[in-house]
């Protein structure tokens, strides 16, 4: 007899116990497998950036393409004909999800900036920035490993509610006044809008096999483009000159977007009763959890000439800090859907 088998007889909890603490390590090793991906493509956007074989010149006209065209083809790609589309209650609930996890986070991230004693201009740009995760390019990848296809187009109808508020409140917050409505008609919306339009006349066997084919290959590049674009704006970011804004805001940054709103998404997933339709929102509060700020954040902060420094810290510091607390928060999250 072998010494677990002794010790089992001796302990009737140790089988329990063990087999508790293999399925623990089976999800750590799932989840770390599930970071290399994205982690591995922006560190080589960084890589790729410090040594000039992708120039600053290109982020533009990479970034329009992206956004315009392969975005918008990765939406095509995983909406039309799926499942979510023909369920009324995901359409009307999902975005709402969306919209109300970004404004708790602009709440959370106002007091935090004025807990730590910001100027008006820089408590603006902190509470934009640290109020958004990154909910695309690094949330869908690392979903899609956790919790298969499916999830990504789940993730795309809640994402809609996100832009909502980014364009909404979030820039009403950096430059007060009424909500920019006409910025909710952008590439992003209207390829769903199509995706919706596409399902009910017949979707992917309704039109020439040919139009799809280019939409898949164009849609498959669209997640390590942006990621490559994170990578170097990164770099960028870690190359900028920094001012004395000081440790608070990287500090208050790592509390809100690393340590309490992920605690109260959490809490959320797990005492919180959902319709069965939509048991799948508790995954995607647990994937968006777990992400830092938002890269593209500092792009729309920039655009309304708001503070970029306090924007870059708060980016530099979630971004940093969530390769640690990433992991840890995607397993308590999977302890927690687990039956």
């Amino acid at each position: 007899m072998g010494d677990d088998s002794f010790l089992a007889l001796k302990n009737p909890n140790y089988d329990s116990c063990y087999k508790l603490f293999i399925s623990g390590v089976s999800d750590f090793l799932n989840i770390i497998s599930a970071l290399v991906f994205p982690v591995g493509i922006i560190l080589l956007g960084c890589f790729t950036r410090r040594f000039g074989w992708f120039r600053t010149e290109a982020d533009a006209s990479l970034a329009t393409l992206t956004i315009r065209l392969l975005y918008p083809c990765f939406i095509l790609r995983h909406l039309v004909g799926h499942e979510a589309l023909r369920e009324p209650t995901i359409l009307a609930l999902a975005p709402i999800a969306g919209f109300l996890a970004i404004v708790v986070g602009f709440g959370f991230s106002l007091l935090v900036a004025r807990a730590i004693g910001l100027s008006s201009k820089k408590c603006k740009s902190f509470t934009f920035t640290a109020g958004i995760f990154n909910y695309g390019f690094f949330a869908f990848p690392v979903g899609q490993a956790l919790f298969g296809e499916a999830f990504v187009g789940k993730l795309i109808i809640f994402n809609l509610g996100v832009e909502i508020a980014i364009w909404s409140v979030g820039v009403m917050l950096l430059i007060g006044g009424g909500p920019s409505w006409r910025r909710l008609v952008n590439p992003p919306a209207i390829a769903i809008s199509l995706a919706f339009l596409l399902s009910f006349v017949g979707g992917r066997e309704g039109m020439p096999s040919l139009i799809f084919e280019i939409v898949d290959a164009l849609a498959s590049c669209a997640i390590p483009v942006g990621l490559l674009l994170i990578g170097g704006s990164v770099w960028d970011l870690l190359r900028e000159k920094k001012g004395d804004a000081g440790l608070r805001v990287a500090a208050g940054a790592g509390v809100v977007r690393l340590m309490f709103l992920p605690a109260l998404f959490m809490a959320i997933v797990a005492l919180a009763s959902f319709p069965n339709d939509l048991l799948w929102l508790r995954q995607v509060l647990v994937v968006q959890a777990a992400m830092p700020a938002g890269v593209f954040a500092i792009v729309i902060v920039k655009s309304y000439e708001c503070d970029t420094e306090i924007a870059l810290r708060v980016i530099i510091a979630t971004f940093a800090g969530c390769l640690i607390t990433m992991p840890f928060w995607l397993s308590v999250g999977i302890k927690i859907l687990s039956p």
